[in-house]
């Protein structure tokens, strides 16, 4: 009879230090998994040296810019002024962004960039819309169907360009816009347009998911 007590008695503690140890390692892959969410969840750095990212929001369109230009593989072709302004057509100029203040400001214009396709959801007649309030230098990017051209304010060789441009009540939809990223290359640099950011989990909401794996894998362990 003793025996058998202590090999039963054996048994037990067997299986309970092997349900602890299992639970452990649930509780630590929990954890694992929502902190892996979070990374893939969380915005990638982008490879592009200028981003501008257009968002639509509270009956609004805003366009931010940020980052910097290197055009040492580029050649200046034009000079001359224009405001910001969203455009799209059917014809030769296919889509046409420009952010800043909503002043007329001197742009200079510089073909030979190549990238994916322009940003139209249809291809319809002729619309520009000016921004209707701004602030930075203009700069932007021109899509038409044999070239496409990168602008920056007049006299720019390098540094920042942090510009940034209001649609008041347009939406993407008003404005031919598809949400989607579009990246526009040349020796030497890369300009991405995103339309409609990802969005990702606050801060908060991540904390709270992994508080539970954490009080989900202290109460398995007790």
């Amino acid at each position: 009879m003793r025996t058998f007590v202590s090999y039963s008695s054996a048994v037990q503690k067997y299986r309970v230090a092997h349900l602890k140890n299992a639970t452990m390692r649930l509780g630590i892959l929990a954890v694992a998994g929502v902190a892996l969410l979070f990374i893939g969840l969380s915005p990638q750095p982008s490879q592009a040296a200028l981003i501008i990212t257009m968002t639509e929001g509270a009956g609004d369109v805003v366009g931010n810019m940020s980052g910097s230009l290197n055009l040492a593989g580029l050649s200046n072709n034009s000079s001359f002024n224009d405001m910001p302004s969203s455009a799209t057509n059917n014809g030769s100029l296919l889509t046409r962004l420009r952010l800043g203040a909503a002043i007329n400001q001197q742009i200079w214009s510089y073909p030979g960039a190549t990238g994916t396709s322009d940003w139209r959801v249809a291809p319809l007649p002729f619309s520009e819309i000016q921004a209707t309030a701004g602030s930075g230098g203009i700069a932007g990017i021109e899509v038409s169907a044999t070239n496409v051209f990168i602008g920056v304010p007049g006299g720019y060789s390098g540094g920042p360009l942090t510009s940034t441009s209001t649609w008041a009540g347009q939406t993407f939809a008003s404005l031919n816009m598809a949400p989607g990223s579009y990246v526009y290359t040349w020796p030497g640099d890369t300009l991405t347009v995103n339309i409609g950011p990802v969005i990702i989990p606050e801060p908060s909401a991540i904390a709270l998911l992994l508080g539970t794996g954490a009080c989900v894998f202290v109460r398995r362990r007790l």
